[in-house]
């Protein structure tokens, strides 16, 4: 009786792990900064974007992150340059989701004075 317990209680575990890892593989990414969000999927989709060579094209996921966290990164600057920088939880913000696809550690003033290429989208496949 305690080894079919026992096998239950693995199989039970084993099943939510394999669930747990299974939902976290499909589900969304999202960044937010100053109240925008934007997401990105774990996987590669199909899209028809301007960032496409030939649309529609494949959009695999290092690269819809990197363009999403760039829309957030913009959209947190013209909030931040708004207040003038006053918001520190704006800014930091701006500079952790900047540590998320580059590594460049720069303020987030210098960074949204002058993005450069920093911030500059790539293109899909």
């Amino acid at each position: 009786m305690r080894r079919l317990l026992a096998a239950v209680v693995f199989i039970l575990v084993a099943a939510f792990a394999v669930l747990y890892l299974y939902g976290s593989s499909i589900a969304d990414n999202c960044v937010t900064i100053g109240g925008a969000k934007t997401c990105w999927k774990n996987y590669a989709v199909t899209v028809q974007s301007e960032l496409c060579i030939t649309s529609p094209c494949n959009a695999p996921p290092e690269l819809q992150k990197h363009n999403a966290v760039v829309d957030a990164i913009s959209a947190g600057c013209d909030r931040a340059k708004q207040n003038d920088f006053a918001d520190e939880s704006v800014n930091r913000e701006i500079e952790d989701a900047l540590g998320m696809i580059s590594s460049y550690s720069v303020n987030a003033r210098t960074l949204c004075s002058d993005p450069g290429i920093i911030l500059a989208k790539k293109f899909y496949d």
